[in-house]
């Protein structure tokens, strides 16, 4: 059969304690059945995630590549806090930016530099590299109009991410915006969403050329 592939080694900097220790127990009804991961027998449940997936033991406090690759603090984080938000969640209808959800004006500054500039000063430097590197995680080219470049990334099975990039000119450097499903607050709080948005640059970073 196919090795699993491994993810979430990128560099997501998340600074959050939680999650690091022993995870909370998670309600069996949480598992395949409702599509959000699979039961893969002996208390691990298989976890969908980018273009490969982690497995995940919440009795036993464990998140793990299958390949035993390293998994960042910061995915650890993120996966359990996405299993662990309440069902059923909302319908999604459309897309939000950062800045347009509720009690994140704290983090703005904060999420420029560790999300926007970041990705924008490595793989969201030129054109054919954010593109190739989205390709290379599986990212899925947008119609809609999405600045001069569009991405749509699935992070989980439903938690997706986009990011529309924008062209530099001779007066100002590349730019790009980072777009989320509109009940996106139902499964992570401000913060996660800072590590989120910067292990998302973190993975697209790891698989980005090398060199000029």
């Amino acid at each position: 059969g196919t090795r699993a592939r491994g993810v979430g080694g990128g560099d997501g900097r998340g600074r959050r304690g939680a999650g690091g220790g022993c995870l909370a127990p998670l309600d069996h009804g949480q598992g395949g059945s409702r599509g959000r991961a699979v039961d893969a027998g002996g208390g691990n449940l298989e976890l969908p995630m980018f273009n490969g997936k982690v497995m995940v033991n919440m009795g036993e406090g464990r998140i793990w590549n299958p390949d035993n690759s390293p998994l960042s603090v910061a995915w650890k984080i993120i996966a359990v806090h996405y299993l662990q938000s309440a069902l059923p969640l909302p319908a999604q209808k459309g897309w939000t930016s950062y800045s347009e959800l509720p009690d994140v004006r704290g983090y703005l500054g904060v999420y420029r530099k560790r999300v926007i500039d970041r990705l924008c000063a490595t793989a969201g430097r030129d054109r054919n590299t954010f593109v190739d590197a989205s390709n290379k995680l599986g990212g899925e080219r947008v119609t809609e109009k999405w600045g001069d470049e569009g991405f749509r990334y699935r992070v989980f099975p439903f938690l997706p991410v986009g990011i529309a990039w924008y062209a530099g000119d001779d007066e100002l450097p590349p730019g790009a915006s980072f777009l989320y499903p509109d009940n996106i607050g139902s499964i992570l709080c401000a913060e996660d969403m800072v590590v989120l948005a910067e292990s998302v640059v973190g993975q697209l970073t790891a698989v980005m050329p090398k060199g000029d």
